[in-house]
């Protein structure tokens, strides 16, 4: 019961609050039967963009091919390369020189694509110490999977296929 009173006029009022409806059965239900179809729904979409991600997970081998740079900074200019692609992603290994390198850590995205950065320093004094940073981009399209890795002074075009 609520009280409403105005003290100028000395008017007073009650009221008391109205019967909460009573849910029926079928109305118990159909509400339950929504939420699961919601939780249902939220639950497929969510394992369907798993299941597409991991579809591109494998073994992938084929080749890395110097096209911009030389010398000992980038290395060999043809290598040889296997990535395994788990869980939708993979660690690419590039080598920043010929005793260091460094990994970095690719997510690919629904479609097949996939961009990834990394920065880290070269040299190792403090003097000879120059920022740097590796950029991967690429996609998967059926068993093959193209990408170009690069930094200051490096690019490689990376060409693999699924076995």
């Amino acid at each position: 019961m609520s009280r409403i009173s105005d003290n100028v006029g000395g008017v007073e009022a009650t009221s008391t609050p109205k019967a909460i409806l009573d849910r029926s059965m079928p109305h118990r239900m159909l509400s339950g039967t929504i939420c699961v179809l919601a939780l249902a729904l939220t639950c497929g979409t969510a394992s369907a963009g798993f299941a597409a991600v991991h579809r591109y997970d494998g073994t992938y081998r084929g080749s890395s091919s110097l096209v911009r740079g030389r010398g000992y900074v980038c290395a060999a200019s043809d290598l040889s390369r296997s990535l395994v692609i788990a869980k939708g992603g993979f660690d690419y290994p590039f080598q920043i020189d010929p005793l260091k390198t460094r990994q970095v850590p690719v997510r690919i995205s629904l479609n097949g694509s996939f961009t990834a950065h990394l920065e880290y320093g070269t040299g190792g004094e403090e003097s000879d110490y120059i920022p740097d940073e590796v950029t991967i981009t690429g996609h998967i399209i059926g068993p093959t999977l193209r990408a170009t890795a690069s930094d200051m002074n490096c690019s490689r075009d990376i060409l693999l296929r699924r076995n």
